[in-house]
């Protein structure tokens, strides 16, 4: 996750450039918020199917859950 919030043309790194098959987002509750670089971004990954991996219950407000769904892209709350 680090690598990809780096810079602040992340959408240029080679992690955008490539149509992954699958990307598993371990430690998902480091995307809770969607204001951070690196939230967003995992946001702009492009893959058939992404998987989210966290311990961390769900802790202070529905924000979190909902950008879980805005990574797996489950639609409407992807849009």
């Amino acid at each position: 996750m680090a690598l990809l919030g780096q810079r602040k043309d992340g959408e240029n790194s080679i992690f955008h450039r490539v149509d992954w098959y699958r990307v598993v987002l371990d430690e998902a509750h480091t995307i809770k918020s969607s204001k951070t670089l690196g939230a967003q971004a995992a946001f702009k990954l492009s893959s058939y199917c992404m998987w989210c991996l966290t311990g961390t219950p769900l802790q202070n407000k529905l924000e979190d859950l909902y950008n879980l769904l805005c990574f797996l892209h489950v639609e409407p709350w992807c849009n």
